[in-house]
């Protein structure tokens, strides 16, 4: 085994859980939990290394886990999610184009 996520590499020192790795466009995207927040980090191979340029949560302030990326037909990415906020949810949230950014209005 490889390791393919250090923490020095990411948000996050500790409960890192449930990866899924996607190859969009050239790139493997990984996302991630870390300490009950979504993460995502980004490699040129699957084997890594991931690095997450910005070391910090897809969401600050919320408790989300066990997120999932989907690219529509129209190539529209969506991620959706489990959120802390009334009980565990599923949530949804449009991403931007790099596949990390959570758009504002969604």
């Amino acid at each position: 085994p490889a390791l393919a996520l250090h923490k020095d590499n990411s948000f996050g020192d500790k409960w890192f859980w449930a990866p899924e790795v996607y190859y969009v466009n050239g790139k493997f995207y990984m996302y991630y939990t870390a300490e009950e927040h979504m993460c995502a980090a980004t490699s040129d191979s699957p084997l890594g290394p991931f690095i997450q340029e910005v070391k910090k949560p897809m969401l600050e302030g919320e408790k989300t886990i066990d997120n999932s990326l989907f690219i529509d037909d129209d190539g529209t990415p969506y991620l959706f999610f489990d959120r802390f906020n009334d009980g565990l949810n599923i949530w949804v949230a449009e991403l931007e184009e790099d596949l990390i950014t959570i758009k504002k209005q969604t």
